[in-house]
């Protein structure tokens, strides 16, 4: 499934539901159930116990999503947004990779919720495993590709005529003697995601896992899912960051729904793309320039930017 295709499968107001307490507080459903009932669950060996190993990782999530929330608004938010994003250049690579970071260890986590939660049966774990592969699958990729192959994070930016700005972001490699946007995440009609759309598609892809894996506990165990009124203060820079990560999505009029065309030349390590076409009925914006700016090696003059294979 393409990343546009889960943003809007998640639309669906009954694939998450978040609940607050009546104070106001954020829990999320599978920290509720690990500490409500700590002894039904195992801890595995050389682990914390399950509870503290989820409150940690939640924490971290919404540590790392609020500080490039933050990060967005301020540069949507500046009088010369363009400048802005310019500045922030490395921020804004950073705050994806920490959160993809965050995100990956997060589905380390609840990948291993069978070992966790005894009872099921084969067929259980099975349909739980390739449902919440799904859900952590871009994160993870991002993650490996940035770690593990040498990726790279390119921030994208496109200025239409009537001067609505967004930045997005792509996952590129490094493949012979050129680059190309990685086909793991990216194909011909996806070479780059708006930043808003990325937000948005990576925390809720982390709020339907945690929905999956507190079902998955509840089925397995037998439990009831415990009232979030139970709980104390919650984490409330997760909740700060999905505010903000809506408000975003909602202001940027739709643009991660653009198409790039394969229009490509280098100059000056920025990598042109020569207009970008709407797919929805929305007001049309006509040439739109689109580029990444890339950090050369202080010795190649050039790079060569290979076609895009569509994803089999």
């Amino acid at each position: 499934m393409s990343l546009a295709q889960t943003v809007l499968a998640l639309d669906n107001a009954d694939m998450a539901t978040l609940t607050l307490n009546t104070d106001g507080h954020l829990h999320l459903a599978l920290q509720l159930i690990l500490s409500d009932a700590p002894t039904r669950f195992v801890t595995l060996a050389n682990r914390p116990p399950p509870a503290a190993e989820v409150n940690r990782r939640i924490h971290e999530v919404g540590r790392r999503a609020l500080t490039l929330a933050q990060l967005l608004t301020d540069i949507l938010g500046a009088l010369r947004p363009q400048v802005a994003v310019a500045q922030q250049d490395q921020a804004l690579k950073d705050g994806f990779r920490e959160l993809t970071y965050a995100l990956a260890e997060y589905g380390e986590f609840v990948e291993k919720i069978p070992d966790i939660a005894p009872g099921a049966n084969k067929a259980a774990k099975a349909d739980y495993r390739s449902a919440i592969k799904g859900r952590i699958r871009t994160s993870k990729v991002i993650c490996n590709k940035l770690k593990h192959e040498g990726n790279r994070l390119l921030v994208l930016t496109n200025t239409h005529p009537d001067g609505l700005f967004a930045p997005g972001v792509a996952l590129f490699r490094y493949a012979g003697d050129g680059i190309e946007p990685n086909p793991e995440l990216h194909d011909e009609d996806n070479l780059g995601f708006s930043a808003a759309l990325l937000l948005k598609a990576l925390l809720s892809d982390f709020l339907v896992a945690d929905e999956l894996a507190a079902k998955f506990c509840r089925t397995a165990t037998g439990l009831a899912q415990p009232s979030p009124d139970q709980a104390g203060e919650g984490d409330q820079d997760l909740l700060a960051a999905i505010r903000l990560t809506d408000a975003i999505y909602e202001a940027s009029l739709g643009e991660e729904r653009s198409q790039v065309i394969k229009t490509v030349r280098l100059k000056d390590n920025v990598v042109e793309y020569g207009k970008l076409a709407r797919r929805d009925p929305l007001p049309p914006f006509g040439e739109v320039k689109v580029s990444w700016r890339i950090d050369g090696d202080g010795h190649s003059r050039s790079f060569k930017v290979l076609p895009t294979r569509r994803k089999s």
